[in-house]
C-alpha cells in the first residue's frame, strides 16, 4: 500500500477519534448542565416553598420552629394590692445576635384563664453602669398575639420587640407601654434578670414562661439560665 494512502488513513482515524472525543465532551457537558440546572431549580423551589410555609404560619405556630429557653414552670403565688407572696427571679446569659423571637406564657387563675381582675407580671431588670434599668410590668393579655382559647388557662404571646404592658395593675388596658426586649437581649453584656409573678388575690400559677428566639442568619446564638 502506498505511503500516502497509509498517512491518509492515519489522519482520517485521528480526525474521527478527535471528533468522537469532542462529541462525547459536548454530550457529557450538556447532560451535566441539564440535570445540574434541574437540581439547582429543585433546591431553589424547596427554599421558596419553605419560605412560603413560614410566611403562612401564625406566630403561635412559627414559634415552634425556633430555639427555646424555658425560664419558669409551675410557679404559684398570690398577690395583695400588687404585692406578690413570692417572686421569681431568673438571670439570663445571652450570647450572639438574635434575629427575632417571642415571649410566651401559659397562666392560670384558680385553674381558669386570666380574668379582668388578674394578670401576669413580667419585666426585665439589668444593671448598667451601676444603675438599675427595668423594662416590662403587667402584661396586657388583650394585646397578645393570637393564641388558642383554653378552658383552664390563658396563653400569652408577644413579639420580643413589642412586649405590651402597663406599670400598675389598676391602670386600664388602654394605657399601653411597649418595650423592645429584642434590642435589650442583643445588648447582651448585662445578663438581664427576668422577674415574674401572677398579679391576683386568688391562686395564680405560671404554668410556663418561655422565650423563643432565632439567631441572625449565619450566626450562632444562645439564651441560657445562669441560676
Amino acid at each position: 500500500m502506498p505511503k500516502n494512502q497509509k498517512w491518509k488513513e492515519k489522519i482520517i482515524t485521528l480526525f474521527v477519534g478527535i471528533c468522537a472525543i469532542a462529541l462525547g465532551y459536548i454530550l457529557i457537558t450538556s447532560i451535566d448542565n441539564l440535570f445540574g440546572n434541574k437540581k439547582e431549580d429543585k433546591v431553589d423551589q424547596i427554599a421558596q416553598d419553605i419560605k412560603s410555609i413560614q410566611q403562612n404560619l401564625s406566630p403561635y405556630e412559627y414559634k415552634e420552629k425556633l430555639k427555646k429557653i424555658a425560664v419558669l414552670s409551675d410557679f404559684e403565688n398570690t398577690s395583695i394590692n400588687g404585692n406578690p407572696s413570692v417572686t421569681s427571679r431568673k438571670t439570663l446569659n445571652i450570647s450572639g445576635k438574635i434575629k427575632t423571637g417571642y415571649l410566651y406564657a401559659k397562666v392560670s387563675i384558680n385553674q381558669k384563664p386570666i380574668n379582668k381582675w388578674s394578670d401576669l407580671y413580667v419585666k426585665i431588670q439589668r444593671n448598667v453602669n451601676g444603675e438599675s434599668e427595668e423594662y416590662g410590668g403587667h402584661l396586657i393579655t388583650s394585646k397578645s398575639l393570637e393564641t388558642p382559647i383554653q378552658k383552664e388557662y390563658s396563653e400569652i404571646l408577644f413579639n420580643l420587640n413589642d412586649v405590651k404592658y402597663k406599670e400598675k395593675y389598676t391602670q386600664g388596658d388602654i394605657e399601653i407601654i411597649s418595650s423592645d426586649w429584642l434590642k435589650l437581649f442583643n445588648e447582651n453584656i448585662y445578663n438581664p434578670k427576668v422577674i415574674s409573678f401572677t398579679s391576683t388575690a386568688d391562686k395564680g400559677k405560671i404554668i410556663e414562661l418561655s422565650i423563643y428566639y432565632e439567631c441572625v442568619d449565619g450566626e450562632d446564638c444562645s439564651i441560657i439560665l445562669s441560676n
